[in-house]
């Protein structure tokens, strides 16, 4: 099969994929308290007291969203019957490899929005007691309360459903 036809098949399958995540994220939420789901990729964790960070590894809820794996502090906004958004962070690094901002088949299904600086990204994410939070709670109280961040019940309903592969995803473990 020509590149660009798998490439199109990719495509059509990460539609649906996002289409049906869309589906499970709305229905976990019509189920819960909250109006708005908000997913980090994670972040950069370093070796106590060194500069050496440890490998990074990306949120399974982010990442079976979207395939940036490998981007610490990324955000992914959730707001039913909307274009979902992607903060992409992108920081101003003279001694290391900034990451590329996404150009790829499935960067349509998103608003990407690319910020530099953590502190930008406080002021543009959707924060009150309607807001749910998945992601490290190390990170996130400086932002959210405790009881928004990883609900129980959100998040068994998205643990379960996740057991379930898209074509999407199934394609890709090939």
């Amino acid at each position: 099969m020509p590149e660009t036809d798998l490439q199109n098949k990719l495509a059509a399958r990460y539609r649906e994929h996002v289409k049906t995540m869309r589906k499970r994220a709305e229905s976990a939420l019509e189920g819960s308290e909250y109006a708005q789901l908000v997913i980090c990729s994670g972040m950069q964790h370093t070796q106590f007291l060194d500069d050496m960070p440890y490998p990074f590894k990306a949120n399974p809820h982010f990442k079976a969203w979207l395939p940036v794996t490998e981007v610490p502090n990324c955000w992914l906004v959730i707001r039913p019957g909307e274009r979902p958004v992607l903060y992409f962070h992108q920081p101003r690094d003279y001694w290391h490899c900034v990451p590329v901002v996404p150009d790829d088949f499935w960067t349509a299904e998103f608003e990407v929005v690319t910020f530099a600086e953590l502190d930008e990204i406080r002021d543009r994410l959707p924060v009150g007691t309607g807001v749910a939070v998945l992601g490290e709670p190390c990170l996130l109280p400086r932002l959210w309360d405790a009881e928004h961040i990883n609900p129980a019940q959100l998040l068994a309903y998205l643990h379960f459903h996740r057991a379930a592969k898209t074509g999407y995803e199934i394609e890709c473990l090939r």
